[in-house]
């Protein structure tokens, strides 16, 4: 009776465990997500940071903005710094995810 009731305990565990992993592997899914598009928009961002401050410079005849707080270079380079900072944030959190020992997969 003693080995039945510790054995139905650690299901009632395990089942616990797998339904709290299943619910924060999707929040992993998510922000991995979050990661990879942050990745790509950062890159887009200093692409175009680039292409503005080699307009202002002379290197390059024109920038498509050119009118506005956008035809600024600066403006660029802080937005492509908070998209970083998100992206830093996402892989803050996918580390307390992984900590927890939920996983979606590994490389």
């Amino acid at each position: 009776m003693g080995q039945q009731m510790k054995t139905t305990e650690a299901k009632v565990r395990a089942g616990a465990t797998l339904a709290r992993c299943s619910y924060e592997s999707g929040q992993f899914v998510v922000v991995e997500l979050i990661s990879v598009a942050t990745i790509l928009i950062s890159v887009s961002l200093l692409a175009v940071t680039a292409w503005c401050l080699a307009a202002n410079l002379g290197f390059l005849m024109t920038f498509p903005i050119t009118a506005g707080p956008f035809s600024n270079w600066l403006v660029w380079i802080s937005i492509a710094a908070f998209s970083l900072a998100a992206r830093r944030t996402a892989d803050k959190h996918r580390e307390i995810l992984e900590n927890k020992g939920c996983y979606v997969w590994t490389f």
